[in-house]
């Protein structure tokens, strides 16, 4: 082969990369112009919908101001100038767009000069009924059958010229008016130059319709023999957008435009006065967003579009996404060559890695964990278990389970768990059927293109077995150093059992005494009569009985009998719940009743030293092992009562332990408490450890606080902590989770 072939096999790879480098990335640089456009587009409809719902809020609330005004008119039979005045303050000042309230009464040819003279007379000289001249100016109003004047108007500051104006003169205005009496609904005119207009915008009035006898006619024509007049609203269209705070501001980037879509061409723009633009398809079509608001029957349209050059697409970051690309390819070029090398290397490393994998001698694989299949298996598992590696392949750990674990696995595989932990109290199930505990360390990571499990598994039935063992002589070592004690308190009931039952038996022998002689008595009276030494003979058996004695004692000796047989059985039971072998599963468990039970088998070893005082709260059923936290609370509550004797205990007064129960959020908490000498800072990190004690030989072996962390901590996932101070005493937390304590920390195997 020719060194041209060779050097053009040796750069075809690179040249590969260099073309789809630089294709990747103008399609890169393309997406992200796309992104930077729509970007922008959802930063314009974010800002523009926030301007929108306000102004469409504000325009809503300030038209409907109207329905008050009408409710006022119904309300009031007979209203006059200063009322509708009063009235009108309110909703001027809780709205700054509205430009003018006003009342337009219905008024015949024939009650104009009657209209005219009572408006002079409440203080306008000038009132008279007017209209707008062609030229613009304002005139008296001609002859017409009736008139629709405006006769209040409320702020009258401002709105002078309007008083009087005469609506029907004006075709729009009287168009909206004919539309709002045959309804009888709220109708609003198209844009209109107020009489009353100063500034350079565009207004709009609202009509609602008044009737007499404040109730709507069900016909147009009853409606206009009713119709009594309109209650208007006056609103400037500018104001209504800028006083009321809807306008953006410039550094918004925004500008807003309102049309009136029912409106003829050429007059449909009702903001900003002058635009050069009639309609929402004149604005720019690119970004702009719209809203429709019904005002008065007419539908307005409001949209919001962008001021040059705001909102328009960032592109530094596209551009420097191109030149990251470029020099990516680049690199990636010059990397192609090294990774040859480095292939070669990691190679070789997997050939070691799968010799160790091999090799390691306990039991290790490796399984899919969303299929849960196994995906690779070690020998030890193989001869541990005793599948074949192909059976193995074709299985899922769900089938080295036995069947009562697989609810608790499908629970624990549905939680997330971190990429690395360790948890015991797994059980599985070995090809002849043997079920054998483990403990399990595992380690999320990818293989051969699977999110798996890297699972390590060590067989600790031996350990597990020898264990509980140990726990259970521990229990039965504590009870006997207490059985004296326990003798004695069984002994006291015992004996006052005893002296009541000689009593009884001594009692009985006089009632069978007297109940013979009564039997003789019954016998003789039975023949005929009864002679009088046998009566005699009754009477001193009856003495000698002492009957009333005996009426009074035995129900005492029979209820003192009772109590004492109850006290004796109380303790056996006591003693049957603590020292009965523990079991590996864990149930619901009343607590603060194993307290109650262990404080009767502690009762002699406490007596002595310390009063006890309790405060049990309701506490939920916890599932836990309640052999073996009797034994944590039968540990504690004795060394509480040691610590009492060897330190805490002043003048030969005694001591005190606190037991205190609750909840905490889910978990309970139990706190043991003594006014013992307290723990040396020096030993705080000892007491735990197995076989430490610093009591003297042959009063303790050092492994009471250490099982009682052991099954606290590891068995049931709560915590052992406590408090301590030199010469004032210690209080012991248990802390244990409501639920299955170790799941929430297991990892399936």
């Amino acid at each position: 082969m020719s060194p041209a072939i060779k050097s053009a096999r040796y750069s075809l790879p690179s040249l590969v990369v260099v073309g789809v480098g630089v294709l990747l990335t103008v399609g890169i640089f393309v997406t992200l112009r796309d992104l930077e456009g729509k970007n922008a587009r959802a930063t314009f409809d974010s800002v523009a919908r926030e301007r929108l719902d306000a102004l469409e809020t504000n325009v809503d609330l300030t038209v409907n101001n109207l329905i008050s005004v009408d409710a006022f008119f119904d309300a009031s039979h007979r209203f006059d100038r200063a009322g509708f005045a009063r009235f009108a303050a309110a909703l001027l000042a809780q709205n700054k767009a509205i430009q003018a309230l006003e009342w337009i009464p219905r008024v015949p040819k024939h009650l104009r000069s009657n209209y005219e003279r009572a408006a002079r007379h409440e203080g306008f000289p000038s009132f008279q009924f007017t209209e707008r001249l062609p030229q613009g100016g304002m005139a008296r109003a001609g002859d017409r059958e009736e008139y629709f004047p405006v006769f209040f108007v409320e702020p009258f500051t401002g709105n002078e010229k309007a008083l009087g104006f005469d609506l029907a003169s004006n075709p729009a205005r009287r168009e909206a008016l004919q539309l709002s009496a045959a309804t009888g609904r709220m109708v609003a005119t198209s844009r209109v130059i107020l009489v009353q207009e100063t500034a350079d915008q565009y207004g709009a009035l609202v009509f609602y319709p008044v009737y007499r006898g404040d109730i709507e006619p069900p016909s147009e024509e009853r409606g206009q023999a009713a119709l009594i007049g309109f209650a208007l609203g006056v609103f400037r269209i500018q104001d209504m957008v800028e006083k009321a705070g809807a306008i953006p501001s410039p550094a918004s980037g925004l500008r807003v435009a309102i049309f009136d879509r029912d409106a003829k061409p050429g007059e449909r723009l009702l903001y900003p006065k002058g635009a050069h633009f009639d309609r929402v398809d004149d604005l720019p079509k690119s970004v702009r967003t719209m809203r429709t608001v019904l005002v008065g029957g007419r539908t307005w349209e409001i949209a919001a579009y962008p001021l040059d050059p705001a909102f328009r697409p960032t592109s530094w970051a596209s551009w420097a996404a191109l030149a990251a690309g470029l020099l990516l390819t680049a690199l990636l070029t010059v990397y192609l060559a090294e990774r040859r090398a480095a292939e070669a290397a990691l190679q070789r490393s997997e050939e070691r890695a799968r010799m160790l994998f091999a090799t390691i001698p306990i039991p290790v694989w490796v399984y899919d964990r969303a299929r849960l299949n196994f995906l690779e298996v070690n020998e030890a598992a193989i001869e541990h278990y005793g599948y074949s590696r192909d059976a193995f392949l074709h299985m899922k750990i769900t089938d080295i389970r036995p069947p009562e674990e697989l609810e608790r696995l499908t629970k624990h595989l549905q939680q997330d768990r971190p990429s690395k932990q360790s948890s015991t109290g797994w059980k599985h199930r070995t090809q002849d059927g043997r079920i054998i505990e483990v403990e399990t360390s595992s380690h999320t990571l990818g293989y051969d293109g699977h999110q798996a499990v890297l699972v390590v598994a060590r067989d600790v039935t031996a350990r597990t077995r020898l264990e509980m063992d140990l726990r259970h002589a521990q229990k039965l070592e504590a009870v006997g150093s207490l059985a004296a004690g326990i003798a004695h308190e069984i002994n006291t009931p015992i004996q006052f059992v005893g002296d009541n039952t000689r009593f009884l038996q001594g009692a009985f022998a006089d009632l069978a005494k007297l109940l013979a002689k009564y039997q003789q008595l019954r016998e003789a009276a039975a023949n005929g009569g009864a002679e009088l030494g046998l009566v005699e003979d009754v009477t001193k058996a009856e003495k000698a009985a002492d009957l009333d004695f005996l009426k009074e004692e035995i129900p005492n000796a029979l209820a003192q009998s009772l109590d004492g047989i109850t006290r004796v059985a109380t303790i056996v039971q006591a003693m049957k719940e603590f020292a009965h072998p523990s079991s590996s599963e864990k149930a619901a468990t009343d607590l603060n009743h194993a307290l109650q039970s262990t404080l009767i088998v502690a009762r002699n070893e406490i007596k002595y030293v310390a009063d006890v005082e309790t405060d049990f709260q309701e506490l939920p059923l916890v599932e836990c092992n309640g052999g073996d936290m009797n034994q944590v609370f039968l540990n504690v509550l004795v060394n509480a009562a040691h610590a009492i004797k060897d330190g805490g205990q002043v003048d030969g007064q005694k001591g005190m332990i606190g037991i205190r129960t609750h909840r905490e959020g889910d978990q309970v908490v139990i706190s043991i408490s003594d006014t013992g000498c307290g723990i040396p800072e020096n030993i705080h990190d000892k007491i735990f450890e197995p076989f430490f004690t610093t009591k003297e030989v042959g009063r303790g072996t050092g492994q009471g606080l250490a099982i009682a962390r052991s099954i606290v901590v590891e068995k049931h996932g709560g915590s052992l902590t406590f408090d301590t101070e030199v010469g004032r005493g210690t209080t012991f937390h248990i802390r244990l989770p409501i639920g299955l304590g170790p799941e929430r920390n297991e990892v399936a195997a």
